[in-house]
């Protein structure tokens, strides 16, 4: 595979510091209706059952605007369920990503065309790839905090070298979005 192809599926559409920044003009401008969320990293620490602070008001703002939310997560379901319950959305565990396999029965549970669809996280190789791969709308959020264990360290050095370059080109071009 070309270095050129390896470099577009693991770009994400969109770059931010943080999920509550997508906010309903957010949304709009990029025709975004539905949302897969990640669990670790993106919504709590690495295996913390507890969502980060200020993300249950965050789901609570999302869903006050319609957006429909599904929790897509390598995890077991054992895992994400109990998360999931906490916040009052749907998941599917065992996602599998970067494969489409968990995104494609999360898109069936929402009933969103894909066009409309977006996945959020904070792993390129997992969620940015899986999304770019299944044909959505890839959103990369910055991790609230590195893993310290040896393939986490190994995975957040493979990608730093990407997202400097993704950030030197977002920075030329005059900011992030589509």
């Amino acid at each position: 595979m070309k270095r050129s192809r390896i470099m577009a599926l693991i770009r994400p559409t969109i770059m931010l510091d943080n999920i509550t920044q997508i906010d309903g003009p957010f949304l709009r401008r990029h025709q975004i209706g539905a949302l897969m969320l990640d669990v670790d990293n993106t919504l709590s620490l690495h295996g913390n059952p507890e969502p980060y602070e200020g993300i249950a008001a965050w789901v609570k703002r999302m869903r006050d605007i319609g957006v429909e939310m599904i929790i897509v997560s390598n995890n077991s379901r054992e895992r994400v369920q109990p998360f999931a319950d906490k916040l009052g959305i749907p998941c599917v565990g065992g996602g599998y990503k970067p494969l489409s396999k968990g995104m494609r029965e999360a898109q069936a549970m929402l009933k969103t065309p894909k066009r409309h669809c977006a996945i959020v996280g904070d792993q390129l190789f997992t969620d940015i790839m899986g999304g770019n791969l299944y044909g959505i709308t890839s959103i990369l959020v910055t991790p609230y905090q590195l893993e310290d264990k040896t393939g986490f360290k190994i995975k957040r050095g493979l990608e730093r070298g990407f997202l400097r370059r993704y950030r030197r080109a977002q920075n030329k071009n005059g900011g992030g979005g589509r």
